[in-house]
């Protein structure tokens, strides 16, 4: 039967503790990063401003869809 002193038991226990590091390490950096997704309706956006009385003509309405497309353009990531 094998005894495990003292000094047996921690290297053991380092052991264990540098392979779980290591383990968690390289099932991290190999696993893929998930998509980050941001969906604007910018038709309801624009409705909405329209039901307020934020948009009173067609042009307000139009400005205002030009500057929602204008903010969103740089959330749109080329693949």
């Amino acid at each position: 039967m094998i005894s495990l002193t003292p000094l047996k038991m921690l290297v053991l226990l380092l052991c264990c503790v540098l392979s779980g590091a290591l383990g968690g390490y390289f099932a991290a950096s190999f696993s893929p990063v998930p998509a980050q997704i941001a969906i604007v309706d910018v038709q309801a956006l624009v409705k909405k401003a329209v039901e307020a009385d934020q948009a009173k003509t067609e042009e307000d309405a139009k400005a205002l869809m030009t500057k929602v497309k204008s903010s969103t353009e740089e959330l749109i990531v080329s693949a």
